[in-house]
């Protein structure tokens, strides 16, 4: 199971979306200070990466909503 399965529930409207996210910040969390391409170590992983990132439907307010409950969840 991912550190990161609770934001498995952020709202693309799109679960392929959410599961991108889920193992986007997998991989990310491996090597916090590289870049995304030496991060992934694998470029057909980065461009998933790079492409969920430019998708229309993945929002900044729908990745800091699921952070911030997230967050909350935790806390409580």
């Amino acid at each position: 199971m991912s550190d990161y399965e609770d934001y498995s529930k952020a709202e693309f409207g799109d679960k392929r979306l959410s599961d991108r996210l889920v193992r986007s910040l997998d991989q990310l969390a491996s090597n916090p200070s590289a870049s995304i391409s030496w991060a992934c170590g694998d470029p057909y992983q980065a461009k998933a990466i790079y492409r969920f990132i430019g998708n229309d439907e993945v929002t900044l307010e729908a990745i800091t909503k699921i952070a911030h409950d997230v967050t909350i969840k935790n806390i409580v």
